[in-house]
């Protein structure tokens, strides 16, 4: 069973492991992942799976922030083995509940336009394509602004 809960420090360095998994090129460090952590209207899940090991079971993450009537998705990510089964859409909707709790009313997010399976995600949760960020990435491909009313 998968349970979704805020993320702590005790989670960080897994989800660094989770992280480099899923972004060998951009991953986020431990030092990106606590100032996430503590950014002021921060809310950042993990989603578990009790493994029988010694670890806590970390298999994807969903961070993002809210202040006053706004909110951003800055990161998600589920492990290799555990995607198309359902725990971003979880992942998610924890996140939306959770920052619409705090007052916002709709959530943004950029994604690489050649994430095709994140982009088919975002838009089968009701995300509508907003504009266009020209060059956002390093490498320099382009982002979709996307946005979803909460």
């Amino acid at each position: 069973m998968t349970l979704v809960r805020m993320l702590t420090h005790d989670d960080i360095q897994e989800c660094v492991a989770l992280e480099l998994a899923c972004f060998p090129d951009s991953a986020w460090n431990r030092k990106q992942l606590i100032a996430e952590l503590e950014r002021t209207g921060a809310v950042c899940l993990v989603a578990s799976q009790n493994n029988g090991d010694n670890g806590r079971g970390i298999i994807g993450l969903a961070l993002g922030w809210a202040i006053t009537d706004q909110a951003e998705l800055t990161r998600v990510a589920v492990s290799p083995p555990h995607r198309r089964n359902g725990v971003s859409k979880q992942l998610l909707k924890g996140l939306y509940q959770r920052v619409a709790a705090s007052g916002a009313t709709k959530i943004f997010l950029e994604v690489r336009e050649d994430n095709l399976a994140a982009i088919a995600l975002y838009e089968q949760m009701s995300w509508k394509i907003v504009g266009r960020r020209k060059g956002y990435y390093k490498d320099g491909m382009d982002a979709l602004a996307m946005e979803r009313p909460l």
